[in-house]
């Protein structure tokens, strides 16, 4: 059922944000998604997101250069990941 409405979506060209504990949305009405889960590991302060896409087949984990989004958005780069040193 999820995956036909989601489909629905995709029939009236929308563009929509969903939040949930089990809304992958890697259906096969769907013909492409991005998928960003939020993890929280407590004791650990912050949340780190796991970023996945589906293109209709696949559902992969996309990899995203955590520095390169620092730099566009003109946040400090350096402590981004602890032995992760700036590429710059």
């Amino acid at each position: 059922m999820r995956g036909e409405l989601l489909g629905l979506t995709v029939a009236f060209d929308l563009d929509v944000l969903l939040t949930g504990h089990e809304l992958w949305g890697a259906y096969a009405e769907v013909p492409a998604i991005a998928v960003h889960d939020l993890l929280r590991r407590p004791p650990l302060e912050g949340v780190s997101v796991l970023t996945l896409r589906w293109d209709g087949h696949d559902l992969s984990e996309e990899r995203v250069d955590a520095h390169r989004v620092a730099k566009a958005a003109d946040l400090p780069t350096d402590g981004l990941f602890a032995g992760d040193p700036d590429p710059a």
